[in-house]
């Protein structure tokens, strides 16, 4: 089953859509860190009710008050109770995925529960964070983007557990970290292909192996190998296919977070600097 929990703060509503589109969820929890008297939980129930006509499909639409202050350790603290009550009250809990979306502006106490639940928590928690290049007083000229068209984009944020499973994952693979340790080395070169979301295929990396006198490493064991990594479970995903062209693929936000992790960032020193 999957949960999509978006905390109804500044931006966020608008996000949905997007965000409904891509995870597909079964159900949709609102939440909110007023009381159940305040305005706040009354426009978000209204927001409830839209939903409910918008999303046919989604078989429960639900409004949570958190009822807490914004605090850190507070908000953090009723957040996680919030999902582990729903987690507890569900007659089948296996399969069950809790996608949280948070904006660039959200209050930090979210942040905190999700990653408290990703250490201390059976129940599997996905962060996934809104940010717009729209604003030309918060946004670095590098990133600033003024295409009306895509205002906003939403990126998963790598948790805890999901990083203690990628790292584990490697330990009796050799040949996978060898090969993602290329792919990271192939994106470090030229660290405009995290901006750019570059794709790559095992050519890629084959001629990356070359040029770092690599040789050794053939075109059909980079290939045998991306496919390891593409049939990692789900959660912890490090490359992604693009489903238009399916030779290709780019990292993910957590397998830059993982190669960086890992060290791997610095496997390759005399690269740094490389212009193409």
């Amino acid at each position: 089953m999957q949960v999509l929990v978006v905390p109804l703060f500044g931006y966020s509503p608008a996000m949905i859509s997007e965000f409904e589109s891509q995870i597909k969820p079964d159900r949709i929890i609102l939440c909110h860190t007023s009381s159940i008297n305040d305005s706040a939980h009354l426009n978000a129930k209204a927001l409830g009710y839209t939903l409910e006509s918008s999303y046919p499909e989604v078989s429960e639409i639900s409004v949570t008050p958190l009822a807490c202050s914004e605090i850190p350790n507070s908000l953090g603290e009723a957040f996680s109770r919030m999902i582990r009550n729903d987690f507890e009250g569900q007659p089948n809990k296996e399969n069950i995925a809790y996608h949280t979306l948070i904006t660039q502006d959200s209050p930090l106490g979210y942040f905190f529960g999700l990653t408290m639940l990703s250490i201390l928590s059976p129940i599997s928690v996905f962060c996934h964070m809104s940010r717009t290049s729209l604003d030309i007083s918060r946004t670095h000229p590098n990133d600033f983007s003024g295409d009306l068209d895509n205002r906003y984009s939403i990126e998963q944020v790598p948790l805890f557990d999901q990083f203690n499973e990628a790292t584990e994952w490697f330990n009796n693979k050799p040949g996978s970290l060898r090969i993602f340790g290329l792919i990271i080395g192939w994106y470090d070169e030229d660290r405009t292909r995290y901006k750019e979301r570059k794709w790559f295929g095992s050519s890629t990396v084959e001629d990356f192996a070359s040029r770092m006198n690599k040789s050794e490493v053939g075109q059909s064991a980079i290939s045998s190998q991306i496919t390891n990594m593409r049939n990692m479970p789900e959660k912890i995903q490090l490359i992604k296919r693009n489903e238009e062209k399916k030779t290709e693929y780019r990292i993910t936000p957590l397998g830059r977070s993982v190669g960086w992790i890992m060290g791997l960032t610095n496997q390759y020193p005399e690269i740094v600097g490389f212009e193409e």
